[in-house]
């Protein structure tokens, strides 16, 4: 199974990476967040299954910084977990 990193901006998708591993991929839009926010102006990743499938989402925070490791949290969580 396929999967895809999608890059977003502020105007849309910046660019997309496929992998054959969900981790790989998932670890690659974890590692690159931070470069990919700095250099090419990303605000936010996801990881999608070739079915669509939403498998990691990482949203800019309201403040416009890097996500918290809450909202991390909850993204490895479906999006389920709610932290205090």
């Amino acid at each position: 199974m396929a999967y895809t990193v999608i890059w977003y901006g502020r105007k849309g998708i910046i660019d997309k990476v496929t992998f054959d591993a969900e981790k790989v991929a998932k670890d690659h839009a974890m590692a690159m967040f931070q470069t990919r926010r700095g250099d090419d102006g990303a605000v936010s990743v996801e990881v999608r299954k070739d079915n669509g499938l939403l498998s990691l989402a990482m949203p800019r925070t309201s403040a416009g910084g890097a996500p918290s490791e809450s909202s991390l949290t909850a993204s490895r969580h479906g999006g389920c977990r709610r932290e205090p």
